[in-house]
């Protein structure tokens, strides 16, 4: 069995902005009706009135959080933002802890502004994929997941709009991937339709915008891991 394609769904990581709740493990697309309901927010609402703030509301919201996790956050309080020390400590982690459960490969892929996707992966039947996603599921919420989030959020979306597709075309504004013009509507209807004014896999500040906005579009030669053994 071959699994290839996102690993994260864009519209769970809307959710996640607005919510805050834990990411879980997918590897599916999003329908057009997810992408309505993921471009909900008002464009010009925003997470937070900065990065600082927004962990605090974290901090504040989920009580449940691992303590792992609570002390990273709590560190970059201090310093308002998480350190890129903390967010590649907390992706190692979350790969050995999956690695100790007994799979033999994950590979992570850092983009050129520092965040990371983790690979498609390749052969398993459907009953070890369901315990790998478990497995993963259960790493990432100890380890990864608001680390994760809040980091990509700071690098990828330091306007802090709610609103998901706002944020992917701020930062390709930002990085001349697209014209000034260019606008979240146009990036919806290019999600929708399948056809893009853009790169998405080939230009490396476009996916390093997706990947940092939820969309986790890896290029084609990327290594697929393989869990279970080659």
């Amino acid at each position: 069995m071959r699994r290839v394609g996102p690993r994260v769904i864009a519209a769970v990581v809307a959710t996640l902005w607005v919510l805050g709740c834990s990411c879980c493990s997918a590897h599916l697309g999003t329908t057009g009706a997810q992408r309505q309901s993921a471009s909900s927010a008002s464009s010009q609402e925003r997470l937070a009135s900065s990065i600082g703030d927004y962990i605090q509301q974290q901090l504040d919201t989920y009580d449940s959080l691992p303590d792992y996790q609570r002390d990273v956050l709590r560190r970059s309080i201090k310093r308002g933002r998480i350190s890129a020390k903390d967010y590649e400590t907390a992706w190692s982690d979350y790969k050995q802890c999956v690695l100790d459960k007994g799979y033999r490969e994950v590979i992570l892929v850092k983009m050129d502004n520092g965040v990371y996707a983790e690979a498609s992966s390749t052969g398993g039947t459907k009953r070890q994929y369901e315990q790998f996603d478990k497995a993963e599921n259960d790493c990432r919420m100890e380890y990864l997941d608001q680390i994760d989030l809040l980091y990509k959020i700071q690098v990828g979306n330091p306007s802090l709009y709610a609103d998901q597709d706002e944020a992917v075309v701020d930062c390709l504004r930002r990085k001349n991937v697209v014209k000034d013009s260019y606008t979240a509507k146009d990036f919806r209807r290019e999600v929708s339709s399948g056809r893009h004014s853009f790169d998405w896999g080939g230009n490396k500040d476009a996916n390093a915008c997706l990947v940092s906005n939820g969309y986790v579009y890896l290029k084609s030669d990327t290594p697929l891991e393989h869990p279970f053994g080659k």
